[in-house]
């Protein structure tokens, strides 16, 4: 068992690649609006904040169903770095 491997949680493209579709802000629906991109690429092309859902949900489902976390919880942003100004 030495060998074991870490178990991804996450996608994270290597360097290079085909670059996103562009993000229409403030569109009607999400499929007008494009993908939401949660890129360590490159973060001006990031547009979500933190780990607080996507793959990290099923962490916060079982915290919430061991009666670990308010279900109402809001994450603390203080120090985070937005992706857009």
């Amino acid at each position: 068992m030495a060998d074991r491997k870490h178990i991804i949680l996450n996608t994270h493209p290597a360097k290079g690649g085909p670059q996103p579709p562009a993000i229409e802000w403030g569109a009607a629906t999400a499929k007008a609006r494009g993908p939401v991109i949660g890129s360590l690429k490159n973060p001006h092309q990031r547009n979500v904040i933190g780990v607080h859902s996507g793959a990290y949900g099923v962490y916060r489902a079982l915290a919430i169903a061991a009666g670990k976390l308010d279900p109402i919880h809001r994450p603390d942003l203080t120090n985070t770095h937005p992706s857009v100004s």
